[in-house]
């Protein structure tokens, strides 16, 4: 029972995609097809010009802080290993 719900749950969607894909192939598939016509018209380079009116730098205010990597004075100097006699 569940495999024929389910295999008429499958027909009823792909029927819905093919008429959702045959919608849209009618109402846009006329410019669809005169794309290549008009990609044809085109010219392939274009003009583009611009002019530099003022130019302003900005002298950047961030302050750097550099680690320091020095050990803390409270760290205890090496003392090797000393064994139990």
């Amino acid at each position: 029972m569940v495999a024929i719900l389910l295999a008429t749950l499958f027909a009823a969607a792909a029927v819905l995609s093919l008429a959702a894909i045959a919608d849209s192939w009618k109402t846009h598939g006329g410019a669809m097809l005169a794309l290549r016509q008009q990609l044809r018209e085109c010219s392939t380079t274009s003009d583009c010009s611009f002019r530099l009116i003022t130019t302003h730098v900005q002298r950047g205010s961030a302050t750097i802080y550099w680690p320091t990597f020095r050990p803390s004075a409270k760290s205890l100097p090496f003392q090797p290993e000393r064994y139990a006699a």
